[in-house]
């Protein structure tokens, strides 16, 4: 991946974090995932003119410029797993199932895209129903959305609403019905009949039936 000042570069394929603080985080999860027992296989540090490679573009005096990351032996308890680590790192997570990647997948309180990859359609179908989520995406990555689909998440993914497409009148405006009477006759039970005649019925011929 090509990476550094995209102002200079917009062929990178990411830069810098957003802030000193973003970047202080993402640090501390090299901690936190080492002390849980997870293993690096990549990352680790900030880029800087030691360290950095062909791979980093213009100039990264200024910036939050992070190497991205890759975890194994990943599980669900650590905290690698439990957060959101706003940054560039990847956990990789062995499942002997589909079960039990599905419930890897459902494992967090966070849920805004996920994705299978499978020719199976009926561990399609499966995915479907079972995957809790806000976008999910079968044989693609879960980068972007369609502008016409509702976007957003599930739990602390999500804030109940969702963007994009006509579902954004819901999220941003409010039902208001009016009704405009210019006949200047009363309308009563949303009906204009009249009330003052009488109806009479005969009896059901039942023998006619």
């Amino acid at each position: 991946m090509e990476l550094g000042n995209p102002l200079a570069h917009p062929e990178v394929y990411y830069g810098p974090l957003l802030n000193a603080r973003f970047a202080k985080s993402f640090e501390e999860h090299w901690a936190g995932g080492l002390q849980d027992g997870a293993t690096l296989l990549r990352g680790g540090a900030r880029w800087n003119e030691e360290n950095r490679t062909a791979r980093v573009q213009g100039s990264i005096l200024k910036g939050q410029y992070m190497q991205p990351c890759v975890w194994e032996g990943v599980t669900r308890e650590m905290r690698l797993f439990q957060n959101e680590i706003l940054g560039p790192t990847v956990n990789l997570c062995v499942a002997d199932s589909f079960d039990e990647a599905m419930a890897l997948a459902n494992g967090t309180p966070f849920g805004l895209a996920s994705a299978l990859y499978t020719e199976d359609r009926y561990l399609i179908a499966r995915f479907k129903r079972e995957i809790h989520a806000g976008l999910s995406t079968i044989n693609g990555p879960t980068t972007g959305s369609e502008a016409h689909v509702p976007y957003g998440g599930r739990g602390f993914s999500g804030n109940g609403t969702r963007e994009t497409g006509p579902f954004v009148l819901d999220a941003y405006t409010q039902w208001h019905a009016i009704t405009d009477e210019t006949s200047r006759g009363l309308q009563k039970a949303q009906m204009d009949t009249d009330y003052a005649s009488t109806h009479t019925y005969e009896a059901s011929h039942w023998d006619k039936l």
